[in-house]
């Protein structure tokens, strides 16, 4: 089997620690005369007074939740967690420890973190949806997390799935295998978030339009297998062994296991092997008899990808009117444009597009652009008189401060 490219990533990292005592607590109000943004919430949660989140260069960094409502509780505890975006730094894990040790938190446990394997082909070349569906059909049988649950939707011609996940809410891990390009997918715009995510698949050549999630034109599904782990013990994970709870192995389950893709991808390939895990059914047979389903290859070969933290996109929204705007071009365009106004909508679109990948790169443009290019459009576009084509792109070039030299006639 050949491996096919990967990215491999944290996507959830919550801990269970302690403030340092006999000082300044560590509230918002600390971390303001740190130096920090913070941008606290004015209630707190079920179990906590006060949850509020740390901003660096602008955007959310780490969540803090502290002060117990509940006397039981020690008065010190509290939950950090890296804000999704975070999560796809290539050194995250150890950023969550450098945090940690600059202001004094006594690590206990995680209470949660999530590592995640993103993929459009698995080694033996089959495509995802494809196995799910042969999954689905009873062609093959998991090993490990008798309880499923499982998302997709009903036609005529047959069912779709789109997710599947095993375990129970109380499993010390979970295990999800879903089409992650569909979950990113907004309908209403047309669009796709998470652009960090979407970055890294560009960097790991998954992908070569960064807005339509494609590939030499072609949409490209990208499936995750991700594994939760939630453990109750301290720096440990219980996995068990052919779904037997008398049988299990300890995995290893501090911070610094995770720390980088060497170790995120063992701890990978560990989990597989046992929640990940198929065999090809077969009636009457044991499944002992029953010879596996390998779709991994874990060789010295294989490139594991992670985004360096200053080239990772951060997380930002598009602005609402640039994606209604491109929506309903695209709409046009597909329905209505022929000829000259063809050619002007495609140019425009590959504009605003362009203006979309600016502004999820971190290169916002300002809202009155915007909404100056949505008056000119609604007055030129609409008018359909071949006189003003030349005007629109001039118009346009000069508003967004375009070089000629960009747009391809």
């Amino acid at each position: 089997m050949q491996p096919q490219p990967r990215i491999i990533n944290i996507d959830w990292l919550e801990v269970f620690a302690f403030e340092p005592g006999g000082g300044q607590p560590c509230d918002a109000n600390y971390f303001r005369s740190q130096g920090f943004v913070v941008d606290e919430r004015e209630y707190g949660t079920r179990v906590y007074n006060q949850m509020f989140t740390i901003l660096q260069d602008g955007h959310p960094w780490i969540e803090v939740r502290r002060s117990p409502k509940n006397p039981l509780m020690p008065y010190l505890a509290c939950h950090l967690r890296l804000h999704n975006s975070t999560c796809y730094h290539r050194h995250a894990a150890q950023e969550m420890t450098d945090f940690m040790q600059a202001h004094g938190y006594m690590f206990v446990r995680i209470s949660r973190i999530d590592i995640c394997l993103d993929i459009v082909r698995f080694d033996d070349n089959t495509l995802p949806r494809v196995f799910m569906q042969r999954y689905m059909r009873g062609k093959f049988s998991k090993i490990n997390q008798a309880n499923i649950h499982s998302h997709g939707s009903d036609h005529w011609t047959g069912r779709v799935w789109n997710s599947v996940s095993w375990g129970s809410p109380t499993s010390m891990i979970g295990t999800k295998f879903y089409n992650k390009t569909l979950e990113l997918y907004d309908p209403k715009t047309d669009s796709y978030g998470k652009p960090y995510i979407r970055y890294a698949w560009l960097e790991a050549g998954i992908i070569d339009d960064f807005n339509r999630c494609t590939l030499h034109g072609v949409q490209q599904e990208v499936w995750r297998i991700e594994f939760s782990i939630r453990s109750s013990v301290k720096r440990w994970a219980v996995i068990e062994i052919n779904g037997e709870r008398k049988k299990y192995q300890s995995l290893h389950n501090t911070i610094d296991c995770y720390d980088s893709p060497d170790k995120l991808l063992c701890i990978f390939a560990s989990l597989t092997r046992h929640y990940f895990r198929f065999k090809k059914y077969k009636p009457d047979i044991s499944k002992y008899d029953c010879p596996d389903r390998v779709l991994f290859t874990w060789s010295g070969l294989q490139q594991i990808v992670q985004v360096e933290r200053d080239d990772l996109v951060a997380e930002t929204t598009p602005m609402p009117e640039l994606l209604r705007l491109i929506a309903r071009l695209r709409s046009y365009r597909d329905s209505f444009a022929t000829g000259k106004i063809l050619d002007i909508i495609t140019q425009l679109l590959r504009l605003l597009e362009d203006l979309q990948t600016r502004q999820e790169l971190h290169r916002p443009w300002e809202r009155e652009q915007i909404l100056a290019f949505q008056q000119l459009l609604s007055r030129r576009v609409a008018g359909d008189q071949a006189a003003t084509y030349d005007a629109i792109l001039d118009e346009v070039k000069k508003l967004l401060s375009i070089n000629d030299r960009t747009i391809i006639f």
